[in-house]
């Protein structure tokens, strides 16, 4: 854990390892660490709104059963949704600034 810092509470580093590059990313909170079978990872066309697509690998939505379907209308309060970002494609954007520093 990072030192915790006056304006803010406590701070991880949550680090990263992509086939170009491993990074340390500075969070503010871990709400938690789940393994998601990759078979059950759909697309996100026609779910995520808002986020460019190229940023967006998938997502999971599971229901208040621990299962992964689309929830009907009366159970949406139930249902979970994980957008799974495409951290290479979001990292390569030349728009982020990324302070790097060799030691």
């Amino acid at each position: 854990m990072v030192e915790k810092t006056p304006e803010a509470g406590p701070r991880h580093l949550l680090l990263v390892q992509t086939p170009q590059m491993e990074l340390a990313l500075l969070v503010d909170e871990v709400l938690s660490i789940q393994n998601l079978p990759v078979s059950r990872i759909q697309e996100a066309a026609s779910v995520v709104r808002g986020l460019p697509a190229e940023y967006v690998q998938g997502v999971y939505i599971e229901n208040g059963n621990g299962g992964n379907k689309v929830a009907s209308s009366k159970s949406k309060e139930n249902t979970s949704l994980l957008v799974i970002l495409n951290l290479s494609a979001l990292l390569a954007d030349k728009r982020l600034i990324v302070q790097e520093e060799i030691v």
